[in-house]
């Protein structure tokens, strides 16, 4: 459905149509066109979406929220072996790097899931009433994502350099 809205919006705002208008309808139509592009590109990213959704809810993002100490542990120990591949003397082993990524995909989509879950939490309170703990585990998800993101393009740029 997020689609079909989407195209419907970007057809009927599209600055194409407005070329004959007047100026002012042009400059209209190029910002509602870019807002329904902006609106698209976030709702249909999870990470982007409940980042937003917690700006709207009043909650700050910081990367510096309570990440789990596994997350943190797993990020050392996947940057070190991607490390170790880049640093060695042969050819970087793809089969050591893809069963990192493998892993680390693994674990976001649990962290995914658990946005889901986040999202049908605040959905199924109580109208207006604010949930601390609802947010704080927003947090907490989207600070493990960015870290999880952040990993996977290390990931990445290691499977680039075994490219070259």
């Amino acid at each position: 459905q997020l689609t079909e809205h989407y195209y419907a919006l970007s057809r009927r705002y599209h600055p194409d149509f407005f070329h004959q208008a007047a100026a002012s309808e042009r400059v209209a139509a190029l910002r509602r066109s870019a807002a329904v592009n902006e609106a698209y590109n976030v709702l249909r990213d999870p990470y982007q979406r409940g980042r937003w959704w917690l700006d709207q809810q009043g909650g700050q993002f910081s990367q510096d929220s309570t990440v789990p100490t596994d997350l943190i542990v797993l990020v050392f120990e996947v940057q070190d072996i991607l490390r170790e591949q880049v640093e060695s003397d042969g050819p970087i082993d793809m089969t050591v790097v893809a069963q990192s990524r493998a892993e680390v995909d693994g674990i976001m989509a649990s962290r995914l899931n658990t946005l889901t879950e986040n999202f049908q939490g605040w959905d199924k309170r109580a109208s207006g009433e604010a949930d601390i703990k609802l947010l704080d585990q927003l947090r907490t998800t989207l600070a493990s994502i960015s870290y999880i993101k952040t990993l996977l393009k290390d990931i990445d740029a290691t499977i680039e350099k075994a490219d070259e």
